[in-house]
């Protein structure tokens, strides 16, 4: 994982603990084992993306399908065959699947992905909190 990769505000797996990327995160190089060309030694990690992620930030399970209606659009995210090891993200209006649909493996991808779509932050329920 690079850090252009990230934004203010992704989750990441720290070692043990998942932990929040602020500010500083971009500036303390010598803080956050950094190798070269922004690369991070193995203690950081990009979080996979689970159906536990995807509940805490308010998806519903509907037959496996996990749709976020928040928008006027619904976004849609599911396993397919064709990418064994993470999710499909596609938006679908009445019906109808705007392409392209979009591959991620991570929460941090996903985050990234919702802002650049609605211009919000992708947060966590309230009732669903990371330790």
């Amino acid at each position: 994982m690079k850090q252009k990769d990230l934004r203010i505000g992704n989750y990441i797996q720290h070692g043990n603990y998942v932990a929040i990327v602020g500010p500083a995160f971009f500036t303390s190089w010598d803080n956050y084992d950094f190798e070269k060309d922004g690369i991070f030694k193995p203690e950081i990690q990009p979080i996979p993306l689970t159906e536990e992620w995807l509940v805490k930030f308010g998806f519903e399970d509907i037959y496996g399908a996990f749709i976020s209606t928040k928008w006027m659009w619904n976004f849609q995210i599911e396993k397919h065959e064709s990418f064994k090891d993470g999710w499909i993200f596609f938006i679908e209006e009445e019906g109808i699947v705007a392409p392209p649909s979009i591959k991620i493996k991570y929460v941090h991808q996903l985050q990234n992905l919702y802002f650049a779509l609605t211009g919000e932050e992708l947060e966590i329920n309230d009732d669903t909190k990371t330790e």
